[in-house]
């Protein structure tokens, strides 16, 4: 007969937690309903997306961020390859298209190095030979200045050396 008071007792209490175990489970079936609606918008969101992803954008699932470290590393890897092609091949897209256009930058370029070297003759022979009544004493450091030349009495300009020592020599 204990047993059965203790059946009893037991079964009472358990009655007496039913109406609030019920509220719980009418609360977490509402929950549950709102979470099944939410899943549906997340996955009609999602199929959206994708869609959008795949016919606009062109992305493909098979892209992912390894993959695109890897491509970036061999890109790298083929511009340092190419790099002296390009560079010789830039040299020739200076060049003219035509035959006739090639031979007239040619002769342009000629002509500017014969102007150059007519200009460099100039200049030297302007500098470096001198009157000998322009004779003037040598400068500070002693290394530059106007030197005689003894066999046929010209003078030349010695020209300056700069470099760190020709001030410690002061």
């Amino acid at each position: 007969m204990h047993n059965f008071l203790v059946h009893i007792r037991t079964l009472s209490h358990l009655e007496d937690d039913i109406p609030p175990c019920e509220a719980q489970m009418e609360h977490w079936k509402t929950n549950l309903l709102i979470m099944e609606s939410k899943e549906r918008q997340y996955l009609q969101q999602y199929s959206v997306i994708k869609h959008l992803l795949v016919n606009r954008v062109g992305y493909s699932p098979e892209i992912s961020h390894g993959v695109l470290d890897e491509m970036a590393e061999h890109r790298k890897d083929l511009e340092k390859e190419t790099k002296p092609i390009l560079d010789m091949l830039r040299s020739y897209q200076d060049l003219p298209t035509d035959k006739a256009l090639a031979a007239l930058a040619i002769e342009d370029k000629k002509r500017q190095y014969a102007a150059a070297e007519k200009y460099l003759e100039t200049c030297c022979s302007r500098h470096l030979l001198l009157p000998s009544d322009s004779l003037s004493p040598t400068n500070k450091t002693g290394i530059a200045g106007k030197k005689r030349n003894r066999q046929n009495n010209q003078i030349f300009v010695v020209p300056e050396i700069h470099n760190h020592y020709s001030t410690s020599l002061l």
